[in-house]
């Protein structure tokens, strides 16, 4: 959970690092969720920009299921399919403090938006699901400092209540429906470990 043990850390003097993995096989579904917690410092400087928090087909951020965070005057944040959800519609944060981000696609097409485990946007997505092969990064192009905790990436649709009740709470690793886990608490020869048993391992470059 937020602030226990180590963090991944964005830097404006570097923002190209990130942490990714080339894919994650489990993902088979026609659903899934996606969260972390994130903390964002004020902007450098003023400098207004946009990240990628996580997400999917980082190649191609407006095609695919990458949560932004545009900084400026204001902390918003969203998705960079602007098919999905216009600019205008990008969800307010707080700066300075722990924020719990999640999204959520289930079969049905609906596509929801937690902060904080309260609801913020919901809708109908008709972008293409993430697949077995598509890569999956975290931290990409972000030009203001913070931290990053607890990543979390399952192959269902998690519930609001579901997302509620283990947002605080660590992961055995062994959930159903969890197929990969980065707490950032290790890191050997430039690698991350998945706490779950299917070893999805991403790279901090």
């Amino acid at each position: 959970v937020a602030g226990f043990g180590s963090a991944f850390k964005f830097s404006n003097n570097n923002p190209t690092a990130k942490v990714s993995i080339n894919n994650i096989p489990q993902m088979t579904t026609n659903e899934f969720t996606m969260e972390c917690w994130v903390n964002l410092a004020f902007p450098w400087r003023g400098q207004a920009d946009d990240g990628q928090i996580l997400g999917f087909d980082s190649s191609n951020f407006s095609l695919g299921y990458s949560f932004l965070v545009s900084t400026g005057t204001e902390l918003r944040a969203g998705l960079y399919n602007p098919e999905i959800i216009p600019d205008d519609e990008l969800i307010p944060l707080e700066y300075g403090t722990w924020n719990h981000i999640a999204l959520t696609v289930a079969d049905n097409d609906s596509l929801s938006i937690y902060i904080n485990g309260n609801k913020v946007f919901e809708t109908i997505t008709t972008a293409e699901m993430p697949s077995s092969s598509i890569p999956f990064s975290m931290g990409y192009q972000m030009t203001e400092n913070g931290l990053m905790d607890e990543v979390r990436v399952w192959n269902v649709a998690r519930t609001g209540s579901e997302i509620r009740e283990s947002m605080y709470s660590l992961m055995s690793g062994v959930e159903d429906g969890l197929v990969a886990c980065w707490r950032f608490d290790e890191l050997e020869n430039g690698v991350t470990p998945d706490i779950t048993s299917f070893e999805n391992h991403a790279t901090v470059s």
